[in-house]
């Protein structure tokens, strides 16, 4: 499930399981 990145941030991992946070921006996968 969180395999897309491995980022320290804990609100740049996954936000609705779906939507990845990249550079505070919320894209949809």
């Amino acid at each position: 499930m969180f395999e897309e990145m491995a980022i320290p941030e804990p609100e740049a991992v996954v936000v609705c399981s779906c939507t990845v946070k990249i550079d505070g921006e919320n894209e949809e996968i």
